[in-house]
Parts: structure tokens; C-alpha cells; sequence
């Protein structure tokens, strides 16, 4: 394979694989819709169901207790929604900038006047070009993954309390 066949079949590979980026972002996001959904339900409908595992009726108290993890839930995904939204802006710039440095570096591979550890940093996205846009992207998708999970964590919390904090009292 020659230099230029690789340079090619690296730039082929990388624009196949915002199909599955876009495809990942869409399917946390239904998930986020689904963690609000569900918290919303719980909130709306938990009082009876809670009563009746308790054996009598629940306080203002007992209720804010056993409804704070869901309301974490909500507040949670709806943070996420909003980085996962600010994730795709960065994402969109680092794509378009990581795609257009390996079209040059194409092109000077064509010519041959490429450096040859140009092609190792485009693999590693250690290039200039992009490096700090490939960092403020990590930044903002760790943030999202954490929120994602404290979201998760939330409603954890809230099924195993409406279980067990009314069988308590």
C-alpha cells in the first residue's frame, strides 16, 4: 500500500464514521428523553404507590424525600441534554477541521513535500490544527458523560428509595 493509498483510506475511514457518531448522539439523547419521561411519571404518580407500600398516608416530608432522587434525574438529564448539544458544536468543528488537515495532507502526499510525522499526529489527533479543538471537545464530552451518569445514578437511587424508605416508616 502507498503512502497515498493509506492518506485516502484514512480520510474515507474518518468521514464514514460521523454516520456513527451522529447515530451514538442520537440514541444518548432518547435515552435522556427517557430518564426525564420516566422521573416525570414517578413524580406525578409515586404518591399512591409509595402510600401503599408504607401502609399509611406519607408526609410533606416523606414525600420530598422519596421525590428528590427523581427531581435529580430531571435536572441531571436536562444539564446533559444541553452539554450533549454543546459536545455536537464542538464535534462538528473539530470534524471539519481534522477533515480538511487530512485532504492537505493528501494533497502534499500527492506532491510529496509531506512531513512524515504529519500523518501520525492526524492518527493520534495530536496536530496543531486541531489539538485544542480535540481538547475542548473532550472536556465538554467528559462533563456530559458525568451528568449522564449522575442521571443514572438518580434514578438508581429513587428506585431502590421507593422501595425500601416506605417499608421504613
Amino acid at each position: 500500500m502507498t503512502r497515498l493509498e493509506v492518506v485516502e483510506s484514512y480520510f474515507q475511514t474518518f468521514s464514514k464514521s460521523r454516520e456513527f457518531v451522529s447515530q451514538t448522539r442520537a440514541s444518548a439523547l432518547t435515552r435522556l428523553v427517557w430518564f426525564v419521561a420516566i422521573s416525570g411519571y414517578v413524580l406525578i404518580n409515586g404518591e399512591p404507590y409509595w402510600a401503599k407500600l408504607a401502609g399509611k398516608p406519607l408526609n410533606t416530608e416523606q414525600l420530598f424525600i422519596l421525590s428528590l432522587p427523581w427531581l435529580f434525574a430531571v435536572f441531571f438529564s436536562v444539564v446533559t441534554h444541553f452539554l450533549v448539544d454543546e459536545v455536537q458544536v464542538r464535534d462538528d468543528k473539530y470534524f471539519i477541521n481534522k477533515l480538511a488537515t487530512i485532504d492537505l495532507h493528501r494533497i502534499r502526499v500527492k506532491e510529496e513535500t509531506e512531513d512524515p510525522n504529519e500523518m501520525k499526529q492526524l492518527i493520534e489527533d495530536t496536530h496543531p490544527a486541531f489539538s485544542e479543538i480535540k481538547a475542548s471537545l473532550n472536556k465538554g464530552l467528559c462533563w456530559a458523560k458525568w451528568f449522564e451518569r449522575l442521571a443514572f445514578i438518580s434514578i438508581l437511587v429513587g428506585l431502590v428509595l421507593a422501595v425500601v424508605y416506605p417499608m421504613m416508616i
